[in-house]
């Protein structure tokens, strides 16, 4: 009878030690539960092997330490959690993890539990395939060259780095692009004022998350051209453009005053500068302009600046060789000063005409208030005429626009400007 209570007494104890031995084991084993509220998200969550990842937390405790582990049990990070309940950790993946998905655990080591997240690893293979030019390569005018990236990997690049090189010297660089896998992206690069001569374009995209993409040597595309010269001679004015403002005048339109065409045009120049514009029998005064043969632009330097006030136009001639000459003039006046300006013009020479004149020609004068060379292949001048149909004008005084390439031919058959 001892023996049977002895024996039970003993089956008791043990028994009640080997629980406790369970309690206290299980007291002191880690991620034994999941915190409930609490989240915890991957960015990325796909890349290569040996990418940099940030690990976001919300809902956990205030002041605990979280420890990331990677699911063999390698520490990645520890971090403290906000006063706001959340977290964040960058980490990097190990550089030896194969494809496919993997666990990241965020243990609170405080609170004793955990939230587990998958990042997925595969590879990055971006290729450059071409460089294109969007426009023909012009001297002094912008292009844009494209180029065309292919990501053959398996998850999307989260981030790369891009760099235009420009003859050796890096012209641009960028990052922080997103190619999905399998999918091809475009990049442009424009380059402004091209100058002649043979250059050198290189287009480079790299990996940003410390470990080189699979196809990197691919990523290297390099083009060389020669920008062709544009259809006309823009001068140093080569894409620019730009207008004054000026005020029409007309010449009185009959027979006796055909020739006024040196104190009309003296009246548009002259409103862009003031409003007190004098009249058209004043400046023919001043002009010693002739019924028969017109006026001669010398006599009109000085009636110009005294309406205007002062002494800035004077007697200039574009080289009949170059038209570049006169596109600097036209340029620096109207661009740079915000001034028109005054040009001897014949009306008809071979098969060109200025506009509206189809059967007189004359030495004529005209004022030019505008240009536009943003085109490689044609250029526009701005010009009013202030002729009447009496003298041969057609379509009657106004405001009239012109292919320069044509506008430059009748300059050069009375080629003097004031300017």
């Amino acid at each position: 009878m001892l023996q049977s209570v002895f024996r039970r007494k003993s089956i008791f104890a043990m028994m009640s030690v080997l629980l406790l031995a369970m309690l206290v084991s299980l007291t002191t084993l880690p991620h034994i539960a999941f915190a409930q509220g609490s989240t915890v998200s991957l960015s990325p969550s796909t890349g290569p092997a040996g990418a940099t990842v940030t690990g976001t937390g919300s809902n956990w405790t205030a002041g605990d330490a979280i420890l990331v582990q990677w699911e063999d049990g390698t520490n990645l990070a520890t971090t403290t959690v906000q006063s706001t309940g959340k977290f964040t950790v960058p980490f990097t993946v190990p550089s030896n993890a194969t494809q496919g998905a993997h666990t990241v655990t965020f243990t609170d080591q405080t609170a004793r539990y955990f939230i587990p997240a998958t990042f997925t690893v595969g590879t990055i293979d971006l290729q450059t395939l071409r460089i294109v030019a969007l426009q023909p390569p012009t001297v002094g005018y912008s292009t844009t060259f494209r180029a065309y990236i292919r990501n053959n990997g398996t998850v999307a690049s989260g981030s790369f780095n891009i760099q235009w090189i420009v003859d050796g010297t890096t012209n641009l660089y960028g990052g922080h692009y997103s190619i999905p896998a399998g999918a091809t992206d475009t990049h442009d690069h424009i380059w402004s004022n091209l100058t002649a001569g043979q250059h050198t374009l290189t287009f480079i995209a790299n990996y940003d998350h410390g470990v080189p993409e699979t196809n990197y040597n691919n990523n290297k595309v390099t083009i060389t051209f020669t920008p062709h010269q544009p259809g006309y001679a823009p001068g140093n004015y080569a894409g620019k453009s730009a207008t004054v403002s000026v005020v029409g005048y007309s010449e009185p339109n009959d027979y006796t005053h055909r020739n006024w065409c040196g104190p009309g045009a003296s009246q548009v120049l002259i409103s862009a500068w003031t409003s007190n514009v004098p009249s058209i029998n004043t400046l023919a005064t001043e002009e010693k302009t002739n019924n028969s043969t017109g006026t001669l632009m010398v006599n009109m330097v000085t009636p110009i600046n005294k309406a205007i006030g002062q002494g800035y136009y004077s007697i200039h001639y574009a080289n009949l060789n170059s038209q570049a000459d006169l596109s600097n003039m036209i340029g620096h006046d109207i661009l740079d000063n915000h001034h028109p300006l005054i040009t001897g013009i014949l009306t008809i020479y071979g098969t060109n005409h200025l506009n509206g004149w189809k059967t007189v020609v004359a030495k004529h004068i005209i004022t030019i208030y505008g240009f536009n060379f943003t085109s490689p292949t044609t250029g526009y001048i701005y010009y009013y005429d202030t002729s009447g149909t009496v003298a041969g004008q057609t379509l009657g005084p106004g405001p009239q626009t012109i292919d320069y390439n044509v506008f430059w031919s009748l300059v050069k058959q009375n080629d003097v400007q004031l300017s």
